[in-house]
Formats: C-alpha cells, sequence, structure tokens
C-alpha cells in the first residue's frame, strides 16, 4: 500500500465521522439563518481542520511500507486525531446559539455559556421549546418609573437587558404583536442604499410576497449585525438581511399593538 492511497482510506473514514458533525453543525448547534452570522462558518472550519486535514495529512507523512514501528505510529495519529476532533467538537457545541431573545425592538443572539448564566426563566423556555431553537422575550415593566429602574439597574451593573432572565417569557400570541410593529421602516431605510435594495428585491424574489408582508428587525450576534426577518401573518422566522439599519426605539406603551395573528 502506497502512502497516498492509506491517506485517501483514513480521509474517507474521516468523511464519515465528518459529514455526521456537519449536519449537527448546520442543522441543530447553528440553524439558519443564524448560521454565518453566530458562528456556524467557524465550527465548519475548525471540525475540517481537525477531521479532514490533521489526521490523513500526518498518515500522508508518517506512512511507509514495512516501516518498523508504523502500527504504532498509526496508533498515535488516531489517537492525536480523536482527541483533537473531541475538543474541537465539544468547543464548536458549548459555543452553539441556545436561544434568541428580544427586547426594545432587537433580537440577541445567545451560546449556552450565557443561557446558563442568566437564569431566571430562560433554562425553562428552553427545556420547553418545541422548536429547535427558542425564542424568549424580555417583558418590560408597565409602570415607566420600574422601567426606567429596571433600564438604571441594567447600566449599573454593566449587564443588557436581553440578558435578564427573571423578566424572560416564551415569544408566542401574547408579545408577538408587539414585537411585529417595532420593526424598521425597511423602505425608507434601503431608499439611501443600492446595496440594500438589492438585498431586499432578492429576498422577495425568493419568499414571495411584498415588503409590507413582514416584519424587520434588528439581530444583534456574535459576527454580525444583521436584519431578522419575520413573517406578520404568523410571526414564523424567514430569513435574514445582510444589511445593517440605525437603531430603532421600541414602540411606546401607546402605540397600536392590534394583534396580527388569531
Amino acid at each position: 500500500m502506497t502512502r497516498w492511497k492509506a491517506s485517501l482510506i483514513h480521509l474517507g473514514l474521516s468523511a464519515v465521522i465528518y459529514v455526521a458533525l456537519l449536519y449537527h453543525i448546520v442543522f441543530l448547534w447553528y440553524p439558519q439563518p443564524y448560521f454565518t452570522a453566530d458562528g456556524g462558518w467557524e465550527g465548519v472550519r475548525l471540525i475540517t481542520g481537525v477531521d479532514l486535514v490533521l489526521g490523513p495529512l500526518l498518515t500522508l507523512i508518517v506512512f511507509k511500507a514495512g516501516k518498523p514501528g508504523l502500527r504504532r505510529d498509526l496508533a498515535l495519529i488516531g489517537l492525536l486525531q480523536a482527541v483533537a476532533l473531541i475538543w474541537g467538537t465539544w468547543l464548536v457545541y458549548d459555543q452553539r446559539i441556545a436561544m434568541v431573545s428580544y427586547v426594545d425592538g432587537t433580537f440577541y443572539t445567545l451560546n449556552s455559556e450565557q443561557l446558563h448564566d442568566i437564569g431566571g426563566q430562560a433554562p425553562a423556555i428552553a427545556s420547553q421549546s418545541t422548536s429547535t431553537l427558542p425564542y424568549a422575550f424580555v417583558r418590560l415593566p408597565a409602570n415607566a418609573v420600574e422601567r426606567q429602574q429596571l433600564r438604571r439597574k441594567a447600566l449599573f451593573s454593566a449587564k443588557p437587558l436581553y440578558q435578564f432572565g427573571d423578566h424572560y417569557e416564551p415569544l408566542g400570541k401574547s408579545n408577538l404583536p408587539e414585537v411585529l410593529t417595532s420593526g424598521v421602516e425597511i423602505e425608507k431605510y434601503i431608499a439611501t442604499s443600492e446595496r440594500d435594495r438589492h438585498f431586499l428585491e432578492h429576498f422577495l424574489a425568493r419568499h414571495g410576497g411584498i415588503a409590507q408582508d413582514y416584519a424587520f428587525l434588528r439581530l444583534h450576534s456574535r459576527y454580525q449585525e444583521l436584519v431578522l426577518v419575520l413573517r406578520r401573518k404568523d410571526g414564523s422566522v424567514v430569513d435574514t438581511l445582510n444589511i445593517n439599519p440605525p437603531i430603532t426605539a421600541a414602540p411606546p406603551p401607546s402605540a397600536d399593538t392590534t394583534p396580527l395573528i388569531k
């Protein structure tokens, strides 16, 4: 057996493991439309380097038919690759997107470590969610004084409002109308950007309808600031737009929040 053949065999075995891990990264740990924005590509690159490059490359370098101690060398390569793969997989899994929370007109992605640190209602919402990715709504006090006190607490504690797990509630019919009415006016924003208009036109060509059929809200994630697009008729997440609109405040309590879903 030549070293190239041995390396290709090693590559084929590694590819089986790689495909299984790739499925988990793309569909479970970093689901669309958050894959690019929240570290999915970084996870894929890490696993690719460890699984498809490291092991087969070392086999190509070390393998020589009839070489004394060859089995020992191959066993050490396998052990090294296994350790690196376990470490890399754990790192990608630990940093996976675990929840998306909403407050003040913006959605925020949270990884599993943040979800654990937040506490409050966050773990319960995550465990009871029937979707791959749970969504939480930060319920601010209705009283203006209490709401201002909470904002002041967030400011002085350096803990952002979207991490106040005690104020979490599942995103659903009781609070979705408020979310859908707090989006940016996308047509006014893209009027000054030909690039962003192209992104919107491409989005509508793929998903159908007109811009008024969707709500466009800011999405803050680890690697990008995007626009998260929700369908107005049911609040379902449709996609993201690679544009970064100006910060918009949440609507005042007196704003019209007529339910948009039954």
